[in-house]
């Protein structure tokens, strides 16, 4: 069964719970915005995030990393 776009976007911003307590500690956030073509996830850093020199990093090594071991249909997330 094929999740509509709006389930994939909420099973997205769910997983990504687990990641927000790190994430609000620093007093930032991250949003899921929109997902292109079912596979490649935007996303928009918030508070704090928005203008850390690290949240690249955080990006390609922890949001991206995660999301696409626990969605393997998810083959990039984008920071817009």
């Amino acid at each position: 069964m094929d999740l509509t776009k709006r389930e994939q976007l909420d099973s997205i911003d769910k997983l990504l719970d687990k990641l927000r307590p790190h994430m609000l500690a620093d007093n930032g956030n991250i949003k899921v915005v929109d997902i292109k073509d079912g596979s490649v996830v935007l996303v928009k850093w918030l508070g704090a995030c928005a203008t850390c020199t690290r949240a690249e990093l955080t990006l390609k090594y922890s949001v991206k990393e995660f999301v696409r071991e626990n969605m393997p249909a998810i083959t990039d997330v984008v920071a817009i």
